[in-house]
């Protein structure tokens, strides 16, 4: 479309993908579907700068849901979403046990065991993890006799241990880390228009399925949108494919719900966070 200002562009009705680039920022992607005789108005905030490994989801309106194909996907739903960033890819187990051992290291022992990732052998349920001699968190190979290695997702923990990390690394690093909602997170993997992936994020159609931040609901949410972690132990919501989904659980609209106490072999998370931040 050329350099700003742009005030108005008549262009034919259809999918588009903006793309906004300004010296020494990062490059925005704004995916947006013109309808015939429509009309989009959209103020793009180009951030100066975001933090490593994230990509940034430009605010505006998204139609969730709406996918026959899909399990247990909303109807179709116009809703907005503000500005926000994501990590890229989900929570390693490098990562995951970096906050294991500071919360021992700062005398939060029993918290740190109970966010560990956790298996059921035998009947009996027990950490993945090991211990060494200073008692920090090593990997090992789990009961089904896989090794679990440094840069792959974190699995087998609670809903409670994804929120625990979040608020670990809201407290490092002073930015409003949390899980994305599950809104967010369908415009993270299909963008305004529905086309795939078009912020760059990776996994959201396989390898892990990601915990969400909200509680399941069956109705599509209405503006704005909640992005307090709720309190109580109702299902939350888990989006994204795995690598033990069939192809319909791999649709960006599937919605799972799970119990925020449970753990799952093919569930991890990554983190959100409202961008610009608010302040």
């Amino acid at each position: 479309l050329g350099p700003s200002p742009i005030v108005e562009a008549a262009v034919p009705a259809g999918d588009y993908l903006l793309r906004v680039v300004a010296a020494e920022r990062p490059p925005v992607v704004h995916a947006i579907r013109l309808e015939r005789e429509g009309r989009h108005a959209c103020h793009l905030i180009v951030p100066e700068a975001m933090p490593a490994g994230c990509c940034y989801v430009p605010g505006g309106p998204v139609i969730v849901g709406g996918d026959a194909h899909a399990l247990d996907a909303f109807p179709a739903t116009r809703v907005h979403v503000g500005g926000f960033i994501a990590t890229r890819h989900p929570i390693t187990n490098a990562e995951f046990i970096a906050f294991l051992d500071d919360l021992v290291a700062h005398g939060r022992a029993d918290e740190a065991a109970r966010h560990a990732p956790r298996e059921s052998v035998g009947g009996v349920t027990g950490s993945v993890l090991g211990r060494d001699a200073a008692g920090r968190f090593v990997l090992r190979t789990d009961g089904e006799g896989v090794a679990w290695t440094p840069d792959t997702p974190v699995v087998q923990i609670t809903w409670h241990a994804a929120v625990a990390y979040c608020d670990w690394m809201a407290a490092r690093t002073g930015l409003p880390w949390r899980l994305p909602h599950e809104v967010e997170w369908e415009k993270a993997a299909r963008g305004a228009d529905r086309r795939i992936h078009p912020y760059g994020l990776r996994g959201l159609g396989g390898n892990v399925r990601d915990w969400c931040l909200n509680v399941w609901r069956p109705e599509a949410p209405s503006d704005p949108l909640s992005l307090d972690a709720p309190t109580d132990d109702a299902l939350r919501a888990a989006r994204g494919g795995s690598y033990v989904s069939l192809a319909p659980m791999c649709r960006a609209a599937t919605r799972f719900a799970a119990p925020p106490d449970r753990a799952f072999s093919a569930v991890g998370f990554r983190m959100a966070c409202t961008w610009p931040p608010p302040g």
